[in-house]
């Protein structure tokens, strides 16, 4: 009786097995990109669009003390997108009152109330109080009299 020799299967797997590394290995992203690491946790993600929005809210964390109201806003006004911001704020401003310039796309101006103000974009037109911080990704405020 002779033994089957496994030789043309074990090929075969590790032919595949190589197919399948040099296919992940070039969906890669460069090596540079690779070895730094991103500045967000959005920024090699499908919501890539999301990450100056974030890297807004958290420099600004820093300047708003605890038990401070805070109310972002976008520049132009869009109660669509205020929303959107509304709850990114809420993840990341704890400790904090945020208070929802629009919710459900509906503007509520219960950003009149607040002690600080983001707004993503632009700058205002005319300046809603303290300048505290800009960057390209927008501005932070501190309201007058607050």
């Amino acid at each position: 009786m002779r033994v089957r020799s496994d030789a043309p299967q074990l090929v075969l797997f590790l032919g595949g097995a190589a197919i399948l590394t040099v296919f992940a290995v070039t969906q890669l992203p460069p090596l540079p990109e690779l070895l730094h690491a991103p500045d967000t946790p959005f920024d090699r993600s499908a919501a890539a669009s999301a990450a100056p929005v974030y890297r807004l809210f958290w420099e600004a964390a820093s300047l708003i003390p605890p038990g401070a109201s805070v109310a972002p806003l976008s520049e132009p006004r869009d109660p669509v997108r205020e929303t959107t911001l509304h709850r990114a704020a809420v993840a990341l401003f704890p400790g904090r009152r945020v208070l929802p310039a629009a919710i459900w796309n509906t503007p509520t101006h219960a950003e009149d109330q607040a002690d600080f103000l983001i707004v993503v974009g632009g700058r205002p037109a005319h300046a809603p109080g303290e300048l505290i911080l800009e960057n390209p990704d927008g501005t932070l405020w501190r309201r007058r009299g607050r």
